[in-house]
This record gives C-alpha cells, structure tokens and sequence, in this order.
C-alpha cells in the first residue's frame, strides 16, 4: 500500500487526470457520436461569423438569369441561341473560362426543325427551309467550342442511359494511394447535357452538393462518383481547365483513412476522408452578380468581366432550371474558388492583365511531381487544416500568395506529359509519365 502511494505521489495528480482524459476522449473521437459532430460544426459556424473571408480580391463573377432577365428577354428557357450570344458576350468581355449551373439535358424544342412540326398552316417551302437551318443545340455548341467553358452535370436519384460517345467524354484522373471511391460521395445516376453540347465543352462538372444534417452547406465535394464514374465538381473542373491541367490528381491516405486532397497544377488542395472542403465563406456581395440581360444588352462596362471566371446561374423564382435535388452549386462554386484564389492561385495577376500565370521555377506543379508538399488554399480556421500534409507525411508548405506567381516561361527542357488510361472500372486507372518530344508541345 505504501508502495502503491508512493508511486501516486510520484506521478502526480495533474497526469493522472490528464490520462483518465486521453483515455476517454480518444474512444470518443475514434467513434466520433453525431453530438460530436454536430458541437464541430456549430463551432465551424462560429468562427465563419466571427472570422468570414475578407473578399480582398473579386476571381469570379456570377451572371445571374434573375427575374429582370426573363421579364425583358422572356420565360425560361430560353432559345439556345440566346444562350449562345450570352456566351459569345462573355467571350468578348474577357471572361477567362465560364462555367454552367444549368443542365441542356433535352435537345430544344424551339430549334427551327422542331419548332416547324408545331405550326400549323405552314406551306412546305417555309418548312422545307426551316428544317436544313441548324439546329439551336448546334448554335451553342458552335459558341461554346470558341470560348473556354465547363458545362454543369448533376447527380441523380436513377441511372439515365448513356451511350459510348458520352462514356468517352470524361475528365481523367491520376490516383496516388488506394481506390477513392468507396469514399466519395456518391450518386446512382448521372443526367448530363445533350451530345452536342457535351463534346464541345472544355470541360464538365457536378453542381450537386451535400449539406449536413441541418441542411447547411459547409462542405463541397471535388471529386464525385455518379453512375460508376469520377466526376470532378463544377469549381474544380473550371479551375482544371483554367490551368491547362490533364488529369486530376487523388491523394489516398495508403492505410486506407479516405482522400486526403486533390490536387492540379499549381494547386493542391487538402480535403477530409469524402474528397470534401470546408468553405471558407466571406460576408454576401452584391458586386460578385451581373444581370444576364446586361451582358445581353451589352451594357456592361469593358473591365467589368476581364480575367475572370464566370459562372452563369438563376435566382430567378420561376425559371425552373434544372438542378440537383439536394442543392444549387452557383454560389458554393463561386465562394470556393474565391477562396483558393485569395491563397494560392495568382488571380491578381489574371484579373488585371487576362494572362496566363504559372508559378515561379522553385515551385513546382503537384499536378506533376506528386511527391511535393500539399500547398493549402483552405482558410486558417478551417477544419481542413489540420490534415494538410504533404505525401511523405512532413508539413505542409507555405502558402502561395498571388505576388508568388509569374507569366510563363518557355521550358527548358521537354515538359512531363501525364497520361491517364482509364478501364471500365475507376478503380483501374493507370499512370504513366513520359517526356514529350518538342514537336509534339
């Protein structure tokens, strides 16, 4: 007994209280309770309202299809060939890529073909003439194929039939670690864009979203699985093509804890277990929104759009657009790749002067060499934070703020080509690297 008391003096009361902690409080977080998880989330919600993003600079503008909009232009739909102007407009306002959170899932029933089977009286010449004109389908696709532009998809309840030109379309992806999939989150089908409108697009990405428990959106999914494909979110394709980049690339936790982050050139971005951010969101800004009947009407001023990526979207009440049952991507999507602008990307340098940006020569693309250090675009309050880990399990690096980056350089040497050959199954994908010869750049 005097032994036994002797060895609790000597150990002392403040460690024998903090091991009664360590042993109660790590079961509680390995079985992480839904109390638990609801008491992190309150404090996220907590630190967004004392802590919101300062909106220091403005990445991305939102052209809003708003109730002024239908009123001078008309009820949604409109004729694709209204789209198309508007992105031709955008186009010439210097929009550096435009992405969709609208869905083109049927073919136009207003194109003139279409149209011609509905009037009534019309002599066979007029419908003879009207059936050779181009189809409205085929107008956007013609405008979307001159511009830069990510076409929205989104996931569904049930699998909608697909055909082996549209199982061709698809963005690639490069994994570092084990299969991702049983981790993200997932949708049993897939609904997509007309044929058309899907091969003339850059590039194509889930606005579907997951909110919590209490419907808040918090956190965004990159990477997706819809109908047994990976699928890239809407901000992360348009930031994919926007940087020119091939494949994404999926950082797998090798004991098998989730994704750890994803990453494309210049930027790798650190996620939890599901391939999801947390978003850091700064207070509402009207000047993020432009009206689609000014962009239409062409009353913007020149700088308004310049080296900016825009997202077209509705807040229009009776527009019925297509969308995910769960969430719209607009603002998410707009508040999110602000958010990797303001702290890793040069976005300050593309919105002044439209010109593509690469990082200087000591930083090299992850997107490339996927032994770097993981360079974080989330907030420092941010939950995300604390799993910002470089592969070979060092810290992270320092952030890139926008003075670190530099117009581009002709290399020095033939650039590294990542190829990504993909078989029926997305746990399948192969790597290869190789050199490519300089008439091939």
């Amino acid at each position: 007994m005097k032994t036994l008391a002797r060895w609790a003096r000597r150990f002392g009361l403040a460690r024998a209280v903090c091991t009664v902690l360590l042993l109660a409080l790590v079961p509680l977080r390995v079985l992480d309770p839904p109390p638990l998880q609801e008491l992190r989330v309150r404090t996220f919600d907590l630190f967004q309202a004392l802590r919101p993003r300062e909106q220091t600079i403005r990445p991305v503008a939102i052209v809003d299809i708003d109730e002024a909009s239908l009123k001078e232009i008309g009820q949604w739909p409109w004729p694709r060939t209204v789209v198309a102007d508007l992105i031709t407009r955008l186009k010439e306002q210097g929009a550096l890529v435009i992405g969709f959170d609208v869905i083109f899932a049927e073919p136009d029933r207003m194109s003139p073909a279409v149209a011609a089977e509905s009037f009534r009286g019309l002599d066979d010449e007029t419908r003879t003439k009207l059936s050779t004109l181009p189809s409205n389908d085929d107008v956007l696709a013609d405008a979307i194929k001159h511009a830069r532009v990510v076409v929205g998809q989104t996931g569904s309840p049930t699998p909608q039939p697909r055909s082996n030109a549209e199982m061709a379309l698809q963005t690639g992806f490069a994994f570092k670690g084990p299969d991702p999939t049983p981790f993200l989150v997932t949708f049993p089908g897939l609904l997509r864009n007309v044929l058309p409108i899907e091969q003339a697009a850059a590039g194509r990405g889930l606005f579907s979203i997951n909110p919590e428990r209490d419907g808040i959106v918090r956190r965004v999914p990159l990477v997706m699985e819809a109908q047994g494909v990976l699928v890239p979110s809407l901000s992360l394709e348009m930031l994919r093509v926007l940087s020119q980049t091939g494949a994404i690339m999926v950082h797998v936790d090798p004991a098998g804890d989730g994704v750890q982050s994803v990453a494309i050139r210049g930027l790798e971005i650190p996620t939890d277990e599901r391939g999801q951010i947390f978003v850091h969101f700064n207070k509402s800004d009207p000047a993020r929104y432009v009206s689609a009947k000014d962009v239409l009407q062409g009353k913007l001023s020149t700088d308004r759009l310049r080296g900016k990526l825009v997202l077209i979207g509705t807040s229009a009440i009776g527009s019925s657009i297509p969308r995910s049952p769960r969430a719209t991507m607009t603002t998410s999507a707009a508040r999110m790749i602000s958010s990797a602008a303001s702290t890793a990307w040069g976005f300050s340098i593309l919105a002044t002067s439209g010109r593509r940006v690469c990082p200087r020569t000591d930083i090299t693309s992850s997107a490339v060499r996927t032994n770097d250090s993981a360079t974080t675009s989330t907030p420092i309050d941010s939950p995300n934070r604390n799993i910002s880990r470089s592969s070979s399990g060092t810290a992270a690096s320092p952030r890139l703020e926008p003075g670190m980056f530099s117009p581009c350089r002709e290399a020095t040497e033939p650039p590294i080509s990542t190829a990504v050959s993909t078989s029926p199954s997305p746990a399948r994908t192969a790597v290869t690297r190789r050199r490519m010869a300089p008439s091939a750049r």
